[in-house]
């Protein structure tokens, strides 16, 4: 593989991993919109400023199964 095709490569890579994130956030959004209503703006941004997967999948799981929003909210650990 050339040095031009592992540029290419990992920049390719980078973008599935950018929209894999995004995706993560937008369905947690989501289930949080259907399960408790209108999501409150600084647990909008505290989903969508994680960058990591593995915290992303556990904050699904947590969406999906946690009592109300202000569990969720402990989960996120905000004041």
């Amino acid at each position: 593989m050339t040095l031009a095709e592992q540029y290419i490569e990992k920049g390719r890579q980078e973008v599935l991993q950018a929209s894999y994130l995004e995706s993560k956030v937008e369905s947690i959004l989501i289930v949080l919109e259907e399960r408790f209503g209108p999501i409150p703006a600084e647990i909008s941004t505290a989903v969508s400023s994680i960058k990591d997967l593995s915290e992303l999948r556990v904050l699904l799981r947590t969406a999906v199964l946690c009592a109300d929003l202000n569990t969720f909210r402990a989960s996120l650990q905000l004041p």
